[in-house]
């Protein structure tokens, strides 16, 4: 299922990332000028799953899909066969006691977003993240705060859930 911006920010408020400006970000913005900022973890959270799972249309990304899995093929990397799964790309190599803890749904955005707050604050930041690391996250970053200023409400029934 194809989860929008505007509903990756209610999720990622609705789990409890803060709300606070506490990470400072340098990015280039739209329109080529650089950008030095200071973002809350719930902006970050959309940007990050929209680099994570981020699902193309047409060439431009739309949204992310909640039952993403991603498979690291690079047989260089300490991470071959590491498997991520759902909106924030959770290792099973890395948080494989968290993903199969009885009633988590990684395919639930919800549950998703939950895991993503826990692996966050245990790191005590974004570190896990590949795509925060390596600053792929930054083109989502005006999406992310134009989600994040008008975020809705996600429906579970859409999900197929209640």
């Amino acid at each position: 299922m194809l989860i929008t911006p505007p509903e990756l920010a209610w999720i990622a408020a609705a789990a409890g990332f803060g709300t606070e400006p506490v990470n400072e970000v340098t990015y280039t913005d739209r329109e080529g000028h650089t950008v030095v900022t200071f973002l809350s973890d719930q902006v970050l959270a959309v940007a990050v799953a929209l680099a994570e799972s981020g699902a193309s249309i047409g060439g431009k990304i739309r949204g992310c899909y909640s039952d993403a899995v991603g498979v690291s093929s690079d047989k260089a990397s300490e991470n071959y066969g590491q498997v991520d799964l759902g909106v924030w790309q959770i290792s099973d190599r890395w948080h494989n006691e968290k993903l199969c803890r009885t009633g988590v749904n990684w395919r639930d955005p919800r549950d998703s977003a939950a895991l993503a707050v826990e692996i966050h604050d245990d790191a005590g930041g974004w570190s896990p993240w590949s795509t925060f690391l390596s600053g792929s996250f930054k083109p989502f970053i005006e999406m992310a705060l134009m989600a994040y200023r008008f975020p809705v409400p996600f429906r579970p029934s859409r999900f197929g859930g209640s």
